[in-house]
């Protein structure tokens, strides 16, 4: 089978428009990708060499050599063609989860800006981080916008009420791992006090951040599991701690985890559990 080449120059256009924040040898990695993706039975290393004239050969070969290395790329011994390899595969597969939780959830995201005008959140634990698949911005002048970092697990609601819903070892290697570094005077410090807390959010399916990663700020987080009760992701409604008494984020609280038991309904077999 002839290999199909793009239109596009295997120089990208990205290489021009920043070069000082690009590495040569990865935008070539991603470059010679794209190649199957135009070629998805596969190419050769003598036809990439045709297919991508602008990279010498040792490149090409050395880039071959590395995403096989890796798992990106399989070698079929029979033909000597390369394919995507299950690295690849399985990163797809995270994607079309994501995008299909995104799907499912935004109704219920929606109705619950509508009723309480405040930010709500879609997130995740990635790398001991919680990550922010979207927000949904309350329309107040006073109120809490979108995260433009990443944040700690263990003072934020819905990183709490992910973390207190994970199987018992690995909130035991979470705690032996993790140092917890006061943000703001009200934030957990001890891992006797943090395990107790998790302990009562695992009892009430919710969780609050009481200024505990930013002062002035409450949030109030829930956890949503897949069919195995593992949790995956979470919902969080935030707001300036004026307008989070503690009756609004009781009521919250319900309707969150209301969300997030349609949203599982409605997807059961959710992705990977959430990792920390």
């Amino acid at each position: 089978m002839k290999p199909t080449k793009s239109n596009k120059s295997a120089t990208s256009p990205v290489l021009a428009s920043d070069k000082k924040n690009i590495i040569p040898m990865l935008a070539k990695s991603f470059q010679i990708l794209e190649r199957f993706r135009e070629n998805p039975d596969g190419v050769t290393y003598s036809e990439l060499t045709t297919l991508c004239p602008n990279f010498s050969r040792v490149s090409i070969f050395r880039v071959l050599c590395s995403l096989e290395r890796f798992g990106y790329l399989e070698k079929l011994p029979d033909n000597n063609r390369y394919v995507l390899g299950a690295k690849l595969v399985e990163f797809g597969r995270i994607a079309e989860s994501r995008l299909e939780l995104l799907q499912v959830a935004s109704p219920h995201l929606q109705k619950l800006l509508k009723k309480y005008n405040e930010s709500i959140s879609l997130c995740t634990v990635k790398n001991r981080e919680l990550v922010y698949f979207t927000t949904l911005e309350s329309s107040h002048p006073l109120r809490v916008g979108r995260p433009d970092r990443r944040a700690a697990v263990y003072c934020s609601a819905v990183g709490k009420a992910i973390l207190a819903h994970l199987p018992k070892g690995n909130i035991d290697r979470y705690l032996e791992t993790t140092t917890l570094v006061g943000l703001t005077p009200n934030t957990i410090t001890t891992k006797t006090e943090l395990r107790r807390e998790l302990q009562q959010i695992n009892s009430r399916a919710y969780a609050v951040d009481n200024e505990e990663n930013l002062v002035g700020v409450v949030c109030v987080g829930v956890a949503i599991l897949n069919v195995d009760k593992i949790p995956v992701a979470g919902i969080s409604m935030s707001g300036p701690s004026v307008r989070m008494p503690p009756e609004r984020i009781v009521l919250a609280a319900a309707d969150l985890k209301s969300a997030a038991k349609a949203i599982s309904d409605r997807y059961p077999l959710l992705g990977k559990i959430a990792i920390v």
